[in-house]
């Protein structure tokens, strides 16, 4: 039994970067995933596999997310009435309010994954090789490794991190926030002002 079995997911921007990260996990995860290459097939998407969860992410090679793609998946969810959970993901903090409407059926949260990502499993790697003898084949390589490593491994969080907030934000009544940051702590509240909840 996995996390996430029986829950279909359409995934935008699923050809690289954070889109693909996503899905992949969303699918380790037992989802059936769909994955979204353009905006005129929304409503027949959104009406062929009624998805119990949308995940907008920027398309490949991009990190920032176009808010008139958020308004356009927004108005088709509003229009098909599904999926129960929309979660939007960019490298920058986008004025994730704009995709945030009061009329909302339908639960709404963003997720910024700043340039820095990767923190988590990077001070996982930092420690394992700080543990190697001084004649280890990194000795003198690490920061550009990491450098090379860093958003490979943000988008590995990020994927891991999106299943745990898919399986809490498909629960009747769960709380969420409605906006996250990606941090070497995971997915931390954030605020409207750019520094995460205490």
């Amino acid at each position: 039994m996995h996390a996430l079995d029986e829950v279909t997911v359409v995934v935008t921007g699923a050809a690289g970067g954070f889109g693909r990260a996503v899905a992949e996990a969303m699918t380790e995860a037992g989802a059936r995933v769909v994955g979204a290459t353009g905006l005129p097939e929304l409503d027949g998407l959104l009406v062929q596999h009624a998805p119990q969860l949308l995940v907008i992410t920027p398309g490949p090679g991009a990190r920032q997310l176009d808010p008139r793609e958020v308004a356009d998946w927004t108005g088709a969810v509003r229009r098909q009435a599904c999926p129960a959970l929309v979660i939007a993901v960019s490298g920058e903090a986008y004025g994730a309010e704009a995709g945030r409407r009061p009329e909302m059926q339908f639960r709404f949260v963003s997720v910024v994954v700043p340039p820095r990502g990767g923190g988590l499993l990077v001070r996982k790697f930092e420690q394992v090789n700080a543990r190697r003898p001084p004649t280890g084949w990194l000795r003198g390589d690490e920061p550009a490794l990491l450098a090379l490593l860093r958003p490979a491994l943000a988008e590995l969080e990020l994927g891991a991190a999106l299943v745990d907030l898919a399986v809490r934000g498909l629960q009747p009544g769960e709380p969420l926030a409605p906006s996250y940051e990606l941090t070497v702590q995971g997915l931390v509240p954030f605020t409207p002002t750019g520094s995460p909840q205490q």
